[in-house]
C-alpha cells in the first residue's frame, strides 16, 4: 500500500474487469503494488467455508418459492450463514427451523435460484432476473457478501457495454433515493451517459435518451439536480478507485466465524 492510500481503499479491491486489467498491468511492472485485486482470494475462501459447512451441517430445506412455490433445495447451513433473514428462519426460534419446507412466497424464484447458485458458487451466475433485483434481494434477506458479488458484477458490465436508457429507468424505479445502487446509475449516467464529455453515441441510443427525457419522471429530475453540482471531468465514481462507496460494509452485518457458527452461538444482538 503507498503512503497516499488508506487502509479502507483496501477493504473492498475491485473485482471487475476493468481492475483484472490493472493487474495484469501492475504484473508487468516488478515492484508496483499499489493495485491489487483479490476476486480469486476471495471466492476461494467462500468455497471453502462452503465445503466446512456442508460437512458440518449436512441438513438440506426446501424452499417454497413465489405464489407457484417453486421447489429450491438448499444446505439450511449455507442459507443461515450468508443471510441474516434465512438464519432467523432455519435456525432461530421461529417454528420454520424445524420444517424441512419453508415458503418464501413474496419473492420471485429466478432470483432466489441465483442466489441459491451463489450460495454454491461464489458467483452471480448469468440470470434471466436483473441485476438490480438481485442487489435488492439481497438487502431485504440481508446479504451483504451477495449485495456486494452483484454490484462487482454491476461494475464489470458498466466496464464492457453500454447501457440503454430504459433499463436505466427500469433499475431507478426499482431503488430508493439513498441507495448505493441509485447512487451508481445516477453518477454513470453523468460520466458515462448522454451527459458526459466526449461520448460518441449513436442516433438510436441518444434518441431513445430524448424520448425519456420528455416523459420526465424522478429519473430525469434527479439527474438535472445532481448534473447541476457535477464537476465533468473531476469524478469517475465507477472506476475501480470509487467502487468501495459502493459496497456494503461487512463488518457492519451482524455476523459471527464460520466456528461460532457451526457450534450454534447467535449473531451479535440477536437471539
Amino acid at each position: 500500500m503507498s503512503e497516499t492510500e488508506s487502509a479502507e481503499d483496501h477493504i473492498y479491491p475491485c473485482v471487475c474487469k476493468f481492475c483484472e486489467k490493472i493487474e495484469n498491468m501492475r504484473l508487468a511492472i516488478p515492484g508496483d503494488q499499489s493495485h491489487s485485486c483479490v476476486k480469486a482470494d476471495r471466492r476461494d475462501e467462500h468455497c471453502r467455508d462452503i465445503a466446512t459447512l456442508i460437512m458440518s451441517c449436512p441438513k438440506r430445506v426446501t424452499l417454497l418459492v413465489g405464489p407457484d412455490k417453486v421447489r429450491i433445495k438448499c444446505h439450511k447451513a449455507l442459507l443461515g450463514f450468508k443471510s441474516e433473514y434465512f438464519d432467523a428462519i432455519c435456525f432461530g426460534g421461529f417454528s420454520t427451523a424445524e420444517s424441512k419446507e419453508i415458503e418464501v412466497q413474496e419473492e420471485d424464484p429466478k432470483a432466489i435460484q441465483a442466489f441459491v447458485a451463489w450460495l454454491y458458487s461464489a458467483q452471480i451466475l448469468p440470470t434471466a432476473c436483473p441485476l438490480s433485483d438481485l442487489w435488492l434481494l439481497g438487502d431485504r434477506i440481508r446479504s451483504p457478501e451477495f449485495m456486494n458479488e452483484v454490484m462487482h458484477t454491476i461494475f464489470e458490465r458498466i466496464e464492457k457495454e453500454r447501457i440503454e436508457a430504459s433499463e436505466y429507468k427500469q433499475m431507478f424505479i426499482a431503488t430508493s433515493p439513498d441507495s448505493k445502487l441509485r447512487q451508481l446509475f445516477r453518477n454513470t449516467i453523468l460520466q458515462e451517459g448522454p451527459l458526459g464529455v466526449d461520448n460518441d453515441y449513436s442516433d438510436d441510443f441518444m434518441e431513445a435518451w430524448k424520448d425519456l427525457m420528455k416523459q420526465g419522471g424522478e429519473l430525469v429530475v434527479d439527474i438535472a439536480l445532481r448534473g447541476s453540482l457535477f464537476t465533468i471531468g473531476t469524478c469517475t465514481e465507477h472506476r475501480w478507485k470509487s467502487h468501495n462507496k459502493y459496497l456494503e460494509p461487512i463488518e457492519a452485518f451482524t455476523t459471527r466465524p464460520i466456528e461460532d457458527f457451526i457450534a450454534g452461538k447467535p449473531r451479535a444482538g440477536t437471539r
